[in-house]
């Protein structure tokens, strides 16, 4: 107990938290004991919590349901809510210009973030692969100036291919969701993640990405063009892995 009561009390010089949702409030579907209770502790004491993930495949609305089911958190701040999905979106609104599209290689729920923000985007879901010699031929989409690379199920050499040409021809610029090398599914099995879709492209373009998600600078930077400046010293991030 008196641990205990050390630990927390070195926790409470803190006034803004920013914790990590997967692997902190729960993992899959199952909740991490005592997670909704903390959130609710945090808030009463008058505490800033921001839920932040680079888990782009979950909708605002998903984020806001599994506080409800999973942990209890009836009433949460959508404005607190922030994935990589959102802090890209956000990053994105303020450079885009009418008439130009995203290329987005990433889930479904990616692609309604960033229609959320009115961002017309190209790339989700399955594509058909192409053989060496079609790239010669290969029409790239003028209005393209944006390529967005996330966890894609559907990521292939063609994917690989247009994004590079997206970037390398039509200057494209080239952003990252997160840096995240793998991630853990059930049966405590981990598989690889959007690091794994990024290094090709890195590579072969010679181009690093702007990164939108934890623990990067930007994702920082939109909570307080939100919420306006936190002190850093009086705030803390809690994660699952070094990533953030």
């Amino acid at each position: 107990m008196l641990r205990q009561l050390r630990r927390m009390s070195r926790c409470l010089q803190y006034d803004n938290f920013l914790i990590d949702c997967d692997g902190v409030l729960w993992k899959q579907d199952n909740p991490i004991q005592g997670a909704g209770d903390t959130i609710k502790a945090l808030v009463e004491m008058g505490k800033t919590v921001y839920l932040v993930s680079n888990n782009t495949n979950k909708h605002l609305s998903t984020y806001q349901q599994n506080l409800k089911s999973r942990i209890g958190v009836e009433s949460f701040p959508a404005s607190n809510i922030i994935s990589s999905a959102i802090s890209t979106a956000m990053y994105i609104q303020q450079k885009i210009k009418p008439g130009e599209k995203v290329y987005l290689a990433a889930r479904s729920d990616f692609g309604r973030t960033l229609s959320d923000y009115g961002i017309p985007y190209v790339g989700v879901g399955p594509v058909e692969n192409r053989a060496q010699y079609d790239w010669a031929f290969f029409e790239l989409d003028p209005t393209i100036k944006f390529v967005v690379v996330s966890f894609d199920p559907f990521f292939t050499h063609t994917k690989l291919t247009e994004a590079y040409l997206y970037i390398i021809e039509n200057g494209a610029e080239f952003i990252a969701s997160d840096v995240d090398t793998h991630f853990s599914v059930e049966n405590n099995r981990q598989i690889p993640g959007t690091q794994a879709m990024l290094a090709g492209l890195i590579e072969s373009s010679g181009v690093q990405p702007t990164i939108t998600g934890k623990p990067n600078r930007l994702l920082f930077d939109i909570i307080t063009e939100r919420h306006g400046p936190l002190d850093p010293e009086k705030t803390i991030m809690i994660a699952f892995t070094k990533n953030g």
